[in-house]
């Protein structure tokens, strides 16, 4: 996993994933995903952070960052 470039923002929303996707490796281009893991619509991600300067979340399992997904593909979890 690449750090993001100019560090990372506090998020305190909580999000869902909007539309299947992959989980990327990199904040700010496509290069490849994690694994070829794939998200499911409905699946709720860890969110650790804001790449600062890009729309794309560091998600996590267990505080841990494990990579990135674009916010486009979120949505705000309801609770």
């Amino acid at each position: 996993m690449v750090p993001a470039p100019f560090g990372y923002e506090t998020v305190t929303t909580k999000y869902v994933v909007a539309e299947a996707t992959p989980l990327y490796i990199s904040p700010y281009i496509y290069p490849g995903s994690v694994n070829n893991t794939k998200l499911k619509p409905g699946e709720a991600v860890e969110s650790l952070a804001k790449a600062k300067g890009y729309d794309w979340i560091l998600v996590g399992k267990n505080g841990i960052g494990i990579g990135y997904i674009p916010i486009s593909r979120l949505a705000t979890a309801k609770r």
